[in-house]
């Protein structure tokens, strides 16, 4: 439940900007439509739109709430709520745009309209991207395996095969190996005390 608040809150935050971005720079950004920039100051604004989606849909996916679907719940509820509000919006446009002239309202239905639509598809593709995390396995690690004759050998090697029907030793029955300045004797005196295999 509290999930589904905090999407409903962050969609009327998303929509309470947009709203705010318009109000203030829209007699700016919004040219008429049969300007020949039109085109491309609409293609700059959706580029724009995307990005932030794409960043927020992240944040939402990744950050808040890692289960699958999370950014496509934030989807739904900001583009329900913009189009809710964006309603009431250019139903009152006199009132909450009395510096857009005739076409920039229109100008600003057209680019609401396809804003609308990208809230629905980009949150979406970011979780048809980002997969479930695989569960990370021992040799990911790097631990090491135990060889056929019980030495460990570092992960991503395999272990050296011995002859088959070869007697196998364990590391306790593998002779010490003495400091160099020890002497003959007592190198004798170990293999002597060493139990045969």
């Amino acid at each position: 439940m509290i999930q589904w608040v905090v999407l409903f809150a962050m969609g009327v935050i998303f929509w309470l900007i947009t709203l705010v971005f318009f109000r203030y720079l829209g007699p700016y950004v919004l040219l008429k439509l049969d300007e020949p920039y039109f085109n491309s100051f609409l293609l700059l604004l959706l580029t724009v739109m995307l990005l932030i989606l794409a960043g927020v849909s992240l944040l939402v996916r990744l950050r808040m709430y890692r289960a699958r679907g999370s950014a496509t719940r934030f989807g739904y509820w900001t583009a329900m709520i913009g189009l809710v509000l964006d309603g009431f919006v250019l139903w009152h446009r006199k009132l909450i745009f009395p510096n857009f002239s005739e076409e920039q309202h229109q100008a600003f239905a057209v680019c609401i309209t396809f804003a609308s639509a990208l809230t629905l598809l980009v949150p979406m593709l970011v979780d048809r991207i980002i997969r479930k995390p695989k569960p990370v396995t021992s040799s990911r690690l790097g631990n090491k395996k135990t060889g056929n004759n019980g030495t460990t050998v570092p992960a991503g090697h395999s272990p050296a095969r011995e002859a088959p029907g070869a007697p196998q030793r364990s590391p306790a029955a593998e002779p010490s190996v003495l400091p160099s300045s020890s002497t003959v004797a007592d190198r004798k005196l170990i293999d002597k005390d060493t139990p045969p295999v």
